[in-house]
């Protein structure tokens, strides 16, 4: 039984990006400190927008196997059979799996992303590994700009 794991941490992945995050959220506690002139709603602030950002900061691990999706992150583990999905769409980010044959907004909340970074597997292998295990084996149009 043919397995595939990666684990990506986009902080990691993208050092530009990670930069711009944290000047972003510099800006945020300085602006809330002077505001408010209190440390504590700095702080409380630096909290929300770091777990609001939780995605970036920590890495995510995948595991694609002949029976479901794997996706282990920030402490919760997230199982997903095969037979829920019905089409696939390439983002640049990577592979999102929809549980509708159509494009819709709601493909990143209902489906699941499959993220890509420096230690993921090649695409095409992944790309392959989903064709052989999904329902309909159908997919949608790549490079989609609506992450």
């Amino acid at each position: 039984m043919k397995v595939l794991r990666w684990r990506v941490t986009p902080v990691h992945e993208e050092p530009g990006k990670a930069m711009a995050v944290l000047a972003v959220l510099a800006a945020v506690i300085g602006t809330v400190y002077l505001a408010e002139q209190k440390v504590e709603w700095a702080a409380l602030a630096a909290l929300l927008f770091f777990l609001g950002m939780h995605d970036f900061f920590f890495h995510t691990e995948f595991q694609l196997d002949q029976n479901r999706i794997t996706v282990r992150h920030f402490g919760l583990t997230k199982s997903r059979e095969w037979n829920e999905f019905r089409s696939t769409r390439e983002t640049s980010r990577g592979i999102v799996l929809c549980t509708t044959t159509d494009h819709s907004r709601l493909d990143h909340f209902r489906g699941l992303l499959l993220l890509f970074g420096r230690n993921s597997p090649e695409r095409a292998s992944v790309r392959d590994f989903i064709a052989k295990n999904l329902a309909s084996g159908k997919t949608v149009g790549g490079n989609s700009s609506d992450e």
